[in-house]
C-alpha cells in the first residue's frame, strides 16, 4: 500500500489517525499511526530507502 499525504488524510477518523512528524534535531520525518488503542512510528523513506529530511524537503523548496 502506498502512503502519501492525501491518502493518509482520507483514512483519518476518530479511531485511526496517521500524521507526519519530524525530529527537531535531525530533521528526519516519521509516520505516526494510531489505530484504536495501538500505535506505531516509522521513519519516512524516499525511493532509495533513505530517511526523508524535513529541512531538505520543505525549507529548500521554499527558497525558489
Amino acid at each position: 500500500m502506498k502512503f502519501d499525504i492525501e491518502s493518509m488524510k482520507e483514512v483519518n477518523n476518530h479511531h485511526n489517525t496517521y500524521e507526519i512528524v519530524y525530529d527537531d534535531e535531525t530533521g528526519v520525518e516519521y509516520i505516526v499511526a494510531r489505530v484504536g488503542a495501538a500505535g506505531c512510528i516509522t521513519p519516512r523513506l524516499d525511493k532509495f530507502g533513505n530517511p526523508v529530511n524535513y529541512y531538505d524537503s520543505h525549507l529548500n523548496s521554499n527558497e525558489n
